[in-house]
């Protein structure tokens, strides 16, 4: 799987419930409680939380998908370093596949491309807390670290 946990934990949430699913299923749970102590508890009240947007549909409803972009971008403010612009990327089970499967080697930028399948909403916070909601996303910027799995966003393609 050559995606950082911190670049998940960074810019994805499940926009279905086979990206909860995948999410919250074994690999990933034993890491998030294992590896990075958490609780099982604390995943459980995440779970539900991103079952909310993963069931919210964008054209109804983009306000969950906002409000989930801003307490990441918070969070990740007053845990690890303020950025200018931080986006949040809403994934279904067939997309995390794919960014999964991306493999350009060691220390490279490229291109993962969705266009056969947008991503249909991605949230970006600006250093203001202003929103910027991108629909339909077709592509999105990303780079490799030494070993070869995807650690830093670097825009998207629309």
């Amino acid at each position: 799987m050559p995606v950082s946990p911190a670049f998940l934990f960074k810019h994805v949430r499940p926009f279905d419930m086979d990206g909860v699913e995948t999410y919250f299923s074994d690999p990933w749970r034993t890491y998030v409680t294992g590896a990075l102590g958490i609780s099982n508890a604390v995943v459980a009240t995440v779970a539900k939380a991103w079952t909310t947007t993963a069931t919210t549909n964008p054209d109804l409803n983009q306000a969950p998908f906002i409000t989930t972009a801003t307490v990441v971008t918070d969070a990740r403010g007053q845990e690890l370093y303020r950025v200018r612009n931080s986006t949040i990327l809403y994934m279904n089970g067939d997309q995390l596949g794919l960014l999964s499967n991306s493999n350009a080697g060691p220390n490279k930028s490229f291109v993962v491309d969705f266009s056969g399948d947008p991503i249909e909403i991605a949230v970006t916070i600006d250093d203001n807390g202003r929103a910027t909601v991108n629909r339909k996303v077709k592509g999105i910027k990303v780079a490799t670290d030494a070993a070869g799995n995807i650690d830093h966003f670097a825009g998207l393609t629309t």
